[in-house]
């Protein structure tokens, strides 16, 4: 069978889409001799040696006790050494404001922290964007239906939580004891509107996403707080589109570790994205591009990882992506989008568009913005070229992230 499927040709999509917004079950050729394949003679194949410097860099710490601590190695993908551990402040005294995390201040041209006299540092973190309503009017104000429909739903997750703490297991009840504030923050007025904007109204479902996002920001308090965690991939916001929203970005060649160890990654680079978007009308709106070149299968098929991923990303990331792609999309992972996709909203998956990279390198040029876009297309060369290194992807993958979350500043040798 394995035989069979290594000749195997694999149709394209048989009109690949043109407009982000419309997703396809189908699986993509993996032979296209648009550069599907491993292509070191290809046009740009070295594009990533000449790239500008970055137009923009964002920063979420004060000193290097992140990803790139001093000599700490945060490496992106080498998979020829252990990956390293980062140092995690202690949650407790993250919120007595003893540790360096902090809102994130723009920078420009420089990797130097930039001092802020008003930064409250360690304070408990809640999203700082003004999110968009979704009121008929045209001021944004909700009407009063909606105002209604959110009062209700605060008041309906806020009773399932008071019946639910009677019952708590261990896990919960010992997260618990610290202080609950994940049910003030995300029972406020924006994200409940956004949780009803999700789900077209529907109040059931909505209320069903938000105690299970509510969950899920506790079990992942410290992650969330701390925006710490260790590197095993390429996973980092790239820029952004021509709409100012940030783009993640991850090549699957660079994952050197199963699923369940990327998923802290994954969480935090979009709770970092969703932080410095800067989308029309206060969204907090982000997109995400998966490229699946030398997806691997047996670091993928942990089950319970990835419904545990998907649970995640469809509850306290519900309606927070513009559009999502996945390049290179082989019938290898097809297995795992059906796993994940019962648990995006309808809304979402409608916003997953799969492609080739061909066609995903003429989306690049149509929906990014050019810095952006230069950068994303020096991505796809280099994880297509065999005769690249990991430690030659490991610093480009520094070298185009506009923030420090999650992989780290670039080092001196990085860019000398």
């Amino acid at each position: 069978f394995l035989a069979f499927a290594a000749r195997t040709t694999f149709r394209a999509l048989p009109s690949p889409c043109t407009e982000m917004g419309n997703a396809s079950d189908c699986c993509v050729r993996r032979d296209d001799p648009d550069g599907l394949g491993d292509r070191p003679s290809a046009t740009r194949c070295e594009s990533w040696h000449s790239l500008p410097e970055i137009d923009e860099r964002w920063t979420f710490f004060d000193d290097q006790e992140g990803p790139e601590a001093g000599d700490t190695d945060g490496g992106a993908s080498s998979s020829s050494k252990e990956a390293p551990t980062v140092t995690v402040p202690d949650a407790a005294l993250l919120r007595q404001g003893k540790s360096s995390r902090r809102a994130p201040l723009e920078k420009r041209g420089t990797w130097i922290p930039l001092k802020d006299e008003s930064s409250v540092f360690g304070r408990r973190r809640s999203s700082f964007c003004k999110e968009k309503r979704s009121g008929n009017s045209v001021s944004g104000i909700p009407s009063e239906d909606e105002r209604a429909n959110v009062a209700k739903l605060q008041e309906e997750v806020r009773r399932i939580w008071s019946d639910r703490q009677k019952h708590l297991d261990a896990n919960l009840k010992a997260l618990l004891s610290d202080g609950f504030f994940e049910l003030d923050e995300w029972t406020d007025e924006r994200t409940c509107s956004r949780m009803l904007g999700a789900v077209q109204g529907d109040e059931p479902t909505a209320t069903q996403m938000l105690v299970k996002a509510i969950e899920c920001r506790v079990l992942y308090r410290e992650l969330f707080e701390t925006l710490h965690c260790q590197v095993f991939c390429d996973i980092r916001i790239i820029g952004r589109d021509s709409e100012h929203r940030p783009v993640v970005y991850m090549c699957a060649r660079n994952q050197n570790r199963p699923v369940k160890d990327i998923i802290p990654q994954l969480l935090v680079a979009f709770e970092a994205a969703v932080e410095i978007s800067e989308s029309d009308g206060g969204t907090g709106h982000i997109a995400f591009i998966a490229d699946m070149h030398h997806f691997a299968p047996g670091m993928n098929m942990d089950v319970a990882a990835i419904k545990e991923l998907g649970g995640v990303a469809g509850t306290v990331f519900a309606d927070r992506f513009a559009w999502i792609l996945f390049v290179d999309f082989s019938w290898l992972a097809q297995g795992m989008w059906s796993l994940c996709k019962p648990l995006m909203s309808e809304r979402t998956q409608k916003k997953i568009n799969f492609v080739s990279v061909a066609k995903a390198e003429q989306l690049a040029k149509e929906t990014l913005a050019p810095a952006t876009r230069q950068r994303v297309l020096s991505s796809f060369d280099i994880n297509r070229d065999a005769r690249t290194s990991d430690a030659e992807r490991e610093v480009h993958a520094r070298r185009t992230s506009i923030c420090d979350v999650p992989i780290g500043i670039p080092r001196i040798a990085d860019v000398a």
